[in-house]
């Protein structure tokens, strides 16, 4: 059996219309020549077939990054430490254990007040604002976050208190 470049066009045509990737259509080409059913000059027209075919796949178009793309990853890595100290901290009691210090090294910016800080200068400066975070979940980290360090302020004056001699 002897194909035409042109019934290879076609082949290389019908195996992309049905679904086929460029590796299955390279690999059907290969299998065929391996048995000997197209001769070597048309198993290389059909890898070629199958490149131009498939251009889209074998050299995809470069992709450029949005220009703020950096700031809106940086900014939910941010809101993504808020909501893991948050979620394991915010309103548990462990006696005699500072939360604050506990939940610093989980910051990205190693506290609370520059956490919240660098989220309002990347907030600010972004011209699309993200849906996934408003001012108001800013302002809500930055209330949860004073109440952890206030019960830790309690808690030190407490510990204090304890320590002195009564006389």
């Amino acid at each position: 059996m002897t194909l035409t470049q042109e019934a290879v066009r076609s082949l290389v045509s019908s195996k992309k219309a049905m679904g086929m990737s460029h590796e299955e259509v390279r690999d059907y080409f290969k299998t065929a020549f391996e048995q000997k059913m197209i001769s070597v000059e048309l198993y290389t027209m059909a890898i070629e077939e199958t490149f131009l075919a498939y251009e889209h796949v074998v050299d995809p178009p470069d992709v450029k990054p949005s220009p703020q793309e950096y700031e809106y990853q940086l900014l939910d890595r941010l809101r993504s430490d808020c909501e893991y100290v948050l979620n394991t901290y915010y309103g548990s009691v462990a006696v005699g254990v500072k939360q604050s210090r506990l939940m610093e090294k989980y910051l990205w910016a190693g506290n609370a007040k520059d956490q919240i800080s660098k989220m309002r200068e990347l907030f600010s400066i972004l011209k699309e604002k993200p849906e996934w975070l408003t001012t108001d979940d800013i302002d809500k980290y930055e209330q949860q976050f004073n109440e952890i360090l206030e019960a830790d302020n309690e808690l030190n004056e407490e510990i204090e208190s304890a320590d002195e001699p009564d006389i």
